[in-house]
């Protein structure tokens, strides 16, 4: 039939087109022709038998270390916090060998604070908090600087003309150090997904501002407080009382946001 119309057989029956196989078979046709067709087979599906990539699961082991770090950043900033309270009670116990005592406890309490901050450095990167840290570690190291070129030059110096320079100078360093490191507790919260200590940090956030703005107050209103004889005393001591309540209160809410962000990162480790 193909040889008349000068067609092959294959342009015939239109196969050129399949994938075939060499496993013909032989179908008669009319006259004694005899026309032989191959089978048709499907391509086979290639199956990926690589390993999978391992970045991704040394990703996560990577940022789960990373995590612990920072939750073993914040036990030890938590520890450091406790020294210093315990150092600040026994200045107010009349016990004559306590104020030693206390230099060196607030020495290692100090320390300790500073290690924690710079532990808290390996905090991962995808969390957005690393900025804050090391702003809160920037603040820590000039503290320690100011305070040492204080003891190495006790006379005023380059405070001489602002009697209380010194004060402002170390409590606004220790003051911005804070907060940035609560706006650090808070981007790590939100990262976790704790919105409830995100919260409590954005409180602690509020508190710490509004305590720096009293401590600002002090000097000025202190003056004038002692103007007004007893009277300005009484003043002053009540209102000194309810400074103190408000920071031992911001003191332990802050105590436990720390506890709080260390349970849920080991506790997200342990799953």
């Amino acid at each position: 039939v193909g040889e008349e119309s000068g067609q092959t057989k294959d342009d015939l029956f239109g196969l050129d087109d399949l994938d075939v196989v060499s496993d013909p078979f032989s179908v008669p046709l009319q006259d004694g022709a005899e026309l032989t067709l191959q089978k048709p087979t499907a391509r086979p599906r290639t199956v990926d038998k690589r390993k999978p990539d391992g970045s991704d699961k040394s990703s996560k082991k990577g940022r789960r270390q990373a995590l612990r770090r920072t939750a073993i950043g914040l036990n030890i900033v938590y520890a450091g916090t406790i020294m210093s309270l315990l150092a600040r009670m026994a200045t107010v116990i009349p016990v004559p060998f306590l104020p030693i005592l206390f230099f060196f406890v607030a020495f290692a309490a100090s320390i300790s604070i500073i290690v924690g901050h710079v532990v808290c450095l390996f905090v991962p990167a995808d969390t957005n908090a690393k900025g804050f840290i090391i702003g809160a570690v920037v603040c820590d190291l000039a503290v320690v600087g100011v305070r040492l070129f204080k003891f190495a030059k006790p006379d005023p110096g380059l405070f001489e003309f602002f009697p209380h320079g010194f004060f402002l100078v170390v409590l606004s360093l220790q003051t911005l150090g804070s907060l940035l490191f609560i706006v650090f507790l808070r981007q790590l919260a939100v990262s976790l997904k704790r919105r409830a200590l995100a919260d409590e940090a954005t409180t602690l956030i509020l508190m710490g501002c509004g305590v720096f703005a009293l401590s600002l107050l002090i000097i000025p209103f202190g003056f004038v407080l002692a103007l007004a004889g007893g009277l300005g005393a009484i003043i002053g001591i009540v209102l000194g009382f309810a400074f103190f309540a408000f920071g031992i209160m911001m003191l332990f809410k802050y105590l436990e946001l720390l506890q709080h962000l260390s349970n849920a990162i080991l506790g997200r480790q342990n799953r």
